[in-house]
C-alpha cells in the first residue's frame, strides 16, 4: 500500500558542478576531434574507434550531473531517502529519535558518504538535516529547505499515534 507523501524534497547538483562537468566534456570533445585527425589515413579504423570512445565519454561526463540528485519524502509511515537513484534508505517514524539542522557538519562531495561509524550522509549540496535513530544510527540528508523539512517532519510526527 502506497502512502501519499506529505513532503517531497529534490536537491540537484549546483550550477558550479554542472559547469565543471560541461568544461570536462568539452575537453573530451576536443580530444576526440584531435584523435580523428592525428593518425592520418593509415590507421583510419583505430582513429574512428578512439574518436567514438572519446565522444561517448564526453557525453557521459556531460550527463553525469543529472544523476547527482537526493530525493527525500516524508510520508505517514517514515522518511524515504534516495541518492543518485542508487543509494536508498527507508527510516520508519517510530524508529526516529530526533531530526535537527546541523549547519556546522561538513560532508562534502556528492552521493553516499560515510561520515562516522553509523553515520551516513546522502549529499547533493545545499542545506542538510540530520536524522538520529533510536538505535544510534544517524543519517544526514540534503534537502531544499531545512526549515520546511523540519516543519513537515514535526507535523507528521505529531499526527502519529
Amino acid at each position: 500500500m502506497s502512502v501519499a507523501p506529505k513532503f517531497v524534497s529534490v536537491v540537484r547538483a549546483d550550477s558550479q558542478v554542472r559547469l565543471i562537468f560541461k568544461v570536462l566534456a568539452g575537453i573530451m570533445v576536443l580530444v576526440a576531434v584531435l584523435m580523428a585527425f592525428a593518425g592520418g589515413q593509415e590507421d583510419l579504423r583505430g582513429n574512428l574507434l578512439g574518436t567514438g570512445v572519446a565522444l561517448a565519454a564526453a557525453l557521459g561526463i556531460y550527463l553525469l550531473p543529472l544523476t547527482m540528485t537526493t530525493r527525500t519524502e516524508i510520508t505517514g509511515d517514515g522518511i524515504d531517502v534516495s541518492c543518485m537513484k542508487v543509494f536508498r534508505a527507508t527510516l520508519r517514524l517510530d524508529e526516529v529519535q530526533n531530526v535537527f539542522d546541523d549547519p556546522s557538519l561538513f560532508t562534502g562531495g556528492y552521493g553516499l558518504r560515510l561520515v562516522a561509524k553509523g553515520h551516513r550522509a546522502f549529499v547533493s549540496g545545499g542545506p542538510q538535516v540530520t536524522i538520529a535513530m533510536r538505535d544510534g544510527r544517524r543519517y544526514t540528508v540534503s534537502v531544499e529547505s531545512s526549515g520546511e523539512f523540519l516543519a513537515a517532519y514535526a507535523q507528521v510526527a505529531a499526527a502519529k499515534p
